[in-house]
């Protein structure tokens, strides 16, 4: 759970982030959706620890000072996303062998292409070779 209190960010003497209170159940998928300059982006950097000390106003799992590995359970998405320049089951394996996961590999990259219908076949494909809807479902698939 990520609970945040009293969030307020300030960009170029505008107010782009006002939560008071907020709760994410991190069991679950969050999507975040808002209008163009509506602070998104920030928000999700300030989530990510890329913008500014907030670590009075966010709680990571009840810890105020989140460790390495928690902060590693908080992915962005981007539109353009960024897949390293190898096959697809490399960037799946790079992902996975940076997290530490060693177990049940294959079974956890065939789970996240279910999940998201995506075949099989990609997995040799190089990310020049996918649609750009491909390499968003396909990051998507990884963060999973």
């Amino acid at each position: 759970m990520i609970e945040i209190s009293n969030l307020f960010f300030n960009y170029q003497n505008k107010e782009v982030l006002k939560i008071k209170n907020l709760k994410l159940d991190t069991s679950k998928i969050s999507i975040l959706m808002g209008a163009n300059g509506s602070g998104k982006s920030t928000f999700l950097r300030i989530l990510k620890f890329l913008e500014g000390d907030f670590s009075k106003n966010i709680s990571y799992f009840g810890n105020f000072k989140p460790n390495n590995k928690q902060k590693r359970e908080i992915y962005l998405l981007f539109p353009e996303p960024i897949l390293l320049n190898r096959s697809v089951r490399a960037n799946f394996l790079f992902t996975l062998k940076t997290y530490g996961i060693k177990e049940d590999i294959e079974e956890r990259i065939k789970e996240s292409l279910m999940f998201l219908n995506l075949d099989e076949s990609l997995l040799s494909k190089h990310p020049n070779e996918l649609s750009s809807g491909q390499s968003q479902k396909i990051a998507f698939a990884i963060a999973l």
